[in-house]
Parts: structure tokens; C-alpha cells; sequence
């Protein structure tokens, strides 16, 4: 089995809301092999070179929000993808 390198993520200018840090503002964020490694206010982005990058202006990133066990996920899900912004 080959092993793949997922290039990281630049989730970019995004409302980012997580409740559980006190966060709402816009800003980025960046994944790396499944893992925030890095977060920016405003347009910030980060120095480290060879990410892909996703614009989120006027979407909302909600870290942790899918991953949450909870009975009402499949509802929030559904609210969050066919909301109207």
C-alpha cells in the first residue's frame, strides 16, 4: 500500500465560530494532516509554503461542529448545508 501526502489547507477569510474557545470573528485556519495547525484573524495567512486553499468569504467554518457526537448532528448538519446566507 503507497502512502499519500495530503497536501495541507488553507481554509481562507471565513467567519470562524467555536463556541467552546469563545471565537466569532472572520479569520483562516489551516489543516495539516487532519489537524488545525495553524489560525489567523482577518486575512492573515500563514507563512508556511505549499498549502491548497479553500476562499470561505461569507461561509461560516465551524471547527469541531461534524465532529461532535450528539443526536441532533445529522439535524445541524443538514441546517448548516442548506442554509440560506
Amino acid at each position: 500500500m503507497m502512502n499519500m501526502k495530503i497536501s495541507p489547507l488553507l481554509i481562507y477569510s471565513g467567519r470562524i465560530i467555536d463556541p467552546s474557545q469563545g471565537i466569532d470573528e472572520i479569520g483562516s485556519l489551516l489543516i495539516t494532516e487532519g489537524i488545525i495547525s495553524w489560525l489567523g484573524k482577518g486575512e492573515m495567512a500563514p507563512t508556511q509554503p505549499g498549502y491548497n486553499v479553500l476562499h470561505a468569504q461569507g461561509l461560516i467554518i465551524c471547527p469541531g461542529f461534524v465532529d461532535h457526537p450528539s443526536r441532533s448532528q445529522g439535524w445541524l448538519y443538514h441546517h448548516l448545508l442548506y442554509a440560506q446566507y
